[in-house]
């Protein structure tokens, strides 16, 4: 039975509720309450407690609001309990002020809930509640604890410019529709784990004053965390994400851990500022991995799998260890500042396409470190010190085109056995295969692009479209190459970039004509020096030719005695090897082709020999 007396208590435990006994209690103006007790109390109609003061004792447990109801600025000056209450129907707490705490643990709301701007002086409990409608808490605060673990709310869940000054837990919570928590404050230790997002998540202009956990939390579709600011650390471990994921913006002023987490719709960092050591990763980023314009004061450990890795105009203060599963990176006109390498995280020898790099544009080398990744379609253009970066592994550049060949029964049989092909840059691939060049249209589809034709996407994130470099500038680039391979007591590898530099020199227009019959000259006989076979296949004709000269015009003979070729071949091995017999009588053309043998022989031997010392020594 229904008790009220003069001094402002009500005792509803048990009751049924009606229009007419609610409104002889509240009457028509905003009714104080000393003490307020519901307790299993079934209110029947709509209720309007707007306005109301409840200055003692209040407790709601385990009633039934089979109406709506409001208490749309009401004042709890104690504590009041919610404890496994039935909203059947919108309930509405705007602008209420609680100013000890609120208990709502275990209630159900069938409708939509709203506390928006609501003020709790200390705690706010609204875990494992079930909320059937949309949640919403814009412009509330929390000035102590707030709890909402294991709460599911089936509608959209709006959390804007809310304040919660002391630790917030959403542990196990599930946001069916999405949640928004966009520019809210955080002055505690927030916990988001295993909770799990529906639909969008927004944390756009959230401040986390302190630490940040969601591990196992879910996003089923996306995370939107733009402008956001982590003072303490953030753990992001074993998170699982559908859609994109972004933190474009943010600032971690701590520590962050992303361990084991798959983003399934990529995740972006753009603008982002890290002022801690990082490490991020084993992580699956899906399609993209977006550092552009980020800013990293200290260390970063990062080892992805991932489609791509874009970091145009990065800033990397003390460097950053990348271990690429699969996928490929673009760091034009980033900033390596300190010690950093880039590595494929296994060495897959057997597979001839593993993670690489796509573009070094504009980027200072001189600290970076490349292991095992694939650099066949790698862009160097305008890159700074490339005579100091430590290229390692078995990958690295694309080769030159194979010798020409013909096919027998299906076998392929080159027309050269003994054509030897060299490491080269993608752009001069581009160089040779653009249509510019005055060269037969053979010749540039031998020198086909396709292994190392930069995908759309670098253009599109870098904004820099591939350039046809000059052949000045490919042969300056593969000077300072051969230099870096050469410190790396590289010969081999260095001798590559060295016949790069030469045929770049050989071509480039800015070349004296006399320089270029110099150089095609030193090409045509011995390849640069590093073509053994050419000088010693040079030197067999030598030979050859004046053996079959030295028996027709150079050896003295009887009249009507036929040229004795295997003698001029022997007196031309002779005249190159040791010192020729003076006995054996000359013509003049004898003489001269003494001096020639004596000349080219031991030129076209010595760059034989220094061929092979070039492509052996270490």
């Amino acid at each position: 039975m229904a008790k009220a007396r003069r001094d402002g208590a009500v005792d509803l435990r048990g009751t049924r509720v009606t229009r007419s006994l609610l409104s002889r209690l509240t009457g028509d103006e905003p009714a104080v309450f000393h003490r307020f007790a519901a307790d299993g109390a079934i209110f029947l109609n709509d209720v309007d407690f707007s306005g109301c003061r409840f200055d003692g004792e209040v407790t709601f447990d385990e009633t039934t609001f089979r109406g709506g109801v409001r208490f749309d600025g009401a004042m709890f000056e104690t504590p009041a309990r919610f404890q496994r209450v039935r909203f059947t129907r919108r309930a509405m707490f705007t602008k209420t002020r609680f100013v000890d705490e609120g208990r709502f643990t275990g209630s159900r709301f069938a409708s939509s809930t709203t506390f928006d701007e609501a003020v709790f002086g200390q705690s706010l409990w609204l875990e494992r509640c079930v909320v059937g409608g949309n949640l919403s808490m814009m412009g509330a605060s929390v000035d102590r604890l707030a709890r909402f673990d294991a709460t599911v709310v089936a509608g959209r869940s709006r959390f804007a410019r809310a304040a919660f000054r002391g630790d917030a837990s959403f542990e196990g919570c599930s946001f069916r529709s999405g949640a928004d928590f966009g520019r809210c404050a955080f002055g505690g230790i927030t916990l988001f784990t295993e909770a799990e997002f529906g639909a969008e998540a927004s944390f756009g202009g959230a401040e986390f004053a302190r630490e940040l956990r969601a591990t196992r939390a879910r996003f089923r579709s996306e995370l939107t965390t733009d402008e956001a600011q982590f003072t303490g650390s953030v753990w992001l471990d074993g998170l699982d994400c559908a859609g994109p994921a972004r933190f474009d913006g943010c600032c971690f002023r701590g520590q962050c851990y992303l361990d084991a987490s798959t983003f399934r719709g990529g995740l972006w960092f753009s603008r982002a500022e890290f002022a801690e050591a990082t490490d991020l990763g084993p992580v699956d980023t899906g399609p993209v991995l977006t550092l552009s314009h980020a800013v990293v004061q200290r260390r970063m450990r990062l080892q992805v799998s991932t489609g791509r890795l874009v970091a145009v105009g990065a800033r990397f203060a003390e460097g950053i260890s990348i271990s690429l599963d699969a996928g490929a990176m673009v760091f034009d006109g980033a900033v390596f500042a300190g010690p950093s390498t880039l590595a494929a995280l296994t060495a897959d020898v057997a597979n001839p396409v593993g993670p690489g790099i796509h573009s070094l544009r504009r980027v200072d080398v001189s600290n970076l470190t490349i292991v095992d990744l694939d650099i066949a379609g790698c862009l160097f253009a305008a890159a700074h010190n490339l005579d100091k970066i430590k290229i390692e592994g078995v990958r690295a550049f694309s080769s030159s085109p194979a010798s020409p060949a013909i096919r027998v029964r299906g076998h392929r049989i080159p027309v050269l056995p003994l054509w030897t092909r060299r490491r080269v840059l993608a752009e001069e691939r581009s160089w040779r295969a653009s249509a510019a060049r005055r060269s037969p249209a053979l010749v540039r589809r031998r020198w086909s692009t396709a292994v190392t034709a930069v995908p759309g996407w670098v253009t599109e994130q870098t904004g820099n479209a591939v350039e046809i470099l000059s052949a000045d500038r490919l042969a300056s680039m593969y000077r300072a190459l051969r230099k870096s391979f050469e410190d790396a007591k590289n010969e081999p590898g260095a001798a590559d970039f060295y016949y790069g530099e030469m045929e770049m020199r050989r071509r480039a227009e800015t070349t004296p004509l006399a320089d270029r019959v110099i150089l095609y000259l030193y090409w045509l006989i011995s390849g640069y020096g590093l073509h053994a076979w050419r000088a010693f296949a040079g030197l067999l004709g030598v030979l050859l030719v004046h053996g079959v000269l030295f028996a027709r015009y150079g050896l003295v003979a009887d009249p009507g005695v036929e040229p004795n070729y295997v003698k001029g071949l022997l007196f031309t091995i002779d005249a190159l090897v040791f010192t020729p017999d003076r006995n054996v009588a000359l013509t003049t053309t004898g003489a001269v082709l003494r001096l020639t043998v004596r000349l080219l022989g031991p030129l076209l031997l010595g760059l034989g020999l220094l061929a092979v010392r070039n492509r052996v020594k270490r």
